[in-house]
């Protein structure tokens, strides 16, 4: 997610948490100064994968944004 931002230093981590979703699955929730950053930078939702084998976890966090439609 970090890099998504462009990973400013005024962001405060605790703004982001994995919860989890519907049948299990991994959700980002963002608030506070991540989510302000996100809409700043037109972020309109997340996806996120979530991984872990022999004691390695590993995270990706795409940040998805829709092109605004003419009105």
């Amino acid at each position: 997610m970090a890099k998504a931002l462009g990973a400013p230093g005024d962001l405060h981590w605790h703004d982001a948490e994995v919860v989890v979703g519907d049948r299990g699955r991994p959700l980002l929730t963002v608030r506070g100064t991540v989510a302000a950053r996100a809409a700043q930078l037109g972020v309109t939702g997340w996806h996120v994968s979530l991984s872990h084998d022999g004691g390695m976890a590993s995270a990706v966090v795409i940040a998805e944004s829709l092109p605004e439609v003419p009105s």
